[in-house]
């Protein structure tokens, strides 16, 4: 069942609704090597997704001002939010795919049972220690890399309207 987050903190987040991905390692031929590139497939398909839609906007293809252009830029801003968010080394995120690929075999083993916690963890590192914030600037410096300063001030003043 979903955990709205947004009731008594500011933030518009629902927990619990999307679910891992299911990998069966027995198809992986090389498992570490394979677990990484598993735990890159998600964020590495948000950031492609994130720099078409800002190619659509820098292209002058598509106005900012534009109802599409809003949608861009919210495509833009959410991709970019689902991939930093899900690189979080905290299990079951891709993150911590990436990181039990790269630990060696007993630590990756007793990493791994901290999964049954991450969502705990998870919320906590999000509201108790400041990690939401975190991820918000990295996510405007990356939107902001993308888009140009000009670009990026202009669609966040469309965007907030």
């Amino acid at each position: 069942m979903p955990l709205v987050t947004g009731t008594h903190i500011e933030t518009p987040f629902i927990f619990g609704w999307a679910k891992p991905v299911p990998v069966n390692f027995r198809n992986l031929h090389n498992p570490k090597q394979d677990m990484i590139a598993v735990g890159l497939a998600g964020p590495l398909a948000n950031i492609i997704l994130a720099i078409l839609c800002t190619l659509f906007l820098r292209a002058g293809i598509i106005e900012p001002y534009t109802f599409i252009g809003k949608l861009l830029g919210f495509g833009i801003f959410i991709n970019l939010l689902l991939a930093v968010f899900n690189l979080i080394p905290i299990p079951p995120l891709d993150g911590s795919r990436i990181l039990t690929g790269l630990l060696p075999p007993q630590l990756a083993y007793t990493y791994n049972k901290l999964e049954r916690f991450g969502f705990i963890i998870l919320l906590f590192a999000l509201f108790y220690f400041g990690l939401l914030r975190f991820i918000g600037f990295i996510v405007m410096l990356l939107a902001q890399l993308l888009l140009g300063p000009q670009l990026f001030m202009e669609l966040l003043g469309k965007m907030l309207k």
